[in-house]
């Protein structure tokens, strides 16, 4: 049988009982444990914890000492918890507003990408919070909510670089479109990576990891232009394409 003293509070116990260096015993024999550990498995005094007062046979006993200096207590029930973060990625300059959806978050004080606060943080509710992730290098780095008594880890944030291009194939195709370009490169972002081809935007782009694309090329007249691709974060590096009357070139289906 096991019960934890709080702050004030009394409590009845019939069984024959011996506190030994604050360890609560229910078999009457002795055993040493340190004020205010929780015994394990392995203790001598088995589901025994320490309380404020010495207990003796059917003796009421009231316990002393604040409740929040309790070293019992193990776990706080308000603490932060966090469900869902709205975003996943943003550019590396900042701005990405991320909701964050929980619970207990009224005592939240900042959120953190990384070791960076947000560059604003709104409470909404004690379920939702709006913050603005600041800029900082790309990469992974891990969001936390911040209380006065600590921080919860919350997922965490991509910040992604400036797109680049370092091959495409084929660099050329027909002045009708519809030519299957595949596009190496890095920092490609799924579902905000767009291709323009000079002031044509393709309208069929597959982003296949992030340093891998293909793209179907718009129809356009015959001639060189500059190949570009747009995320979040920026534009890439220009790269030329021309297109030609000739039909020699991969078509997609």
């Amino acid at each position: 049988m096991s019960f934890l003293a709080h702050a004030t509070s009394k409590f009845q116990y019939s069984t024959r009982s011996i506190l030994r260096a604050g360890c609560l015993t229910t078999d009457g024999q002795e055993a040493a444990l340190p004020i205010g550990m929780l015994a394990g498995a392995d203790d001598p005094c088995d589901d025994a914890i320490s309380v404020g007062s010495i207990a003796t046979d059917n003796d009421e006993v009231t316990t002393g000492g604040a409740a929040a200096d309790d070293p019992l207590t193990l776990t706080d029930p308000t603490r932060p918890r966090v469900v869902y973060l709205s975003h996943g990625s943003g550019p590396a300059s900042g701005g990405t507003a991320v909701t964050i959806l929980g619970n207990y978050f009224a005592n939240v004080t900042e959120v953190l990408f990384g070791q960076v606060p947000a560059t604003s943080v709104k409470v909404a509710s004690s379920n939702r919070i709006t913050a603005v992730a600041p800029p900082h290098d790309a990469g992974v780095v891990d969001v936390h909510i911040g209380t006065q008594a600590g921080t919860t880890a919350a997922g965490r944030f991509t910040y992604l670089a400036t797109p680049e291009v370092t091959e495409i194939k084929p660099n050329h195709g027909p002045t009708r479109g519809g030519t299957l370009v595949i596009i190496h490169g890095g920092n490609f972002v799924n579902g905000e990576t767009k291709v323009y081809f000079g002031k044509r935007l393709a309208k069929d782009v597959k982003v296949l990891s992030s340093r891998l694309l293909v793209v179907k090329t718009p129809a356009d007249e015959a001639g060189t232009v500059m190949l570009a691709i747009a995320t979040p974060e920026g534009v890439s590096a220009e790269v030329p394409f021309e297109f030609t009357h000739s039909s020699s070139c991969v078509q997609a289906r």
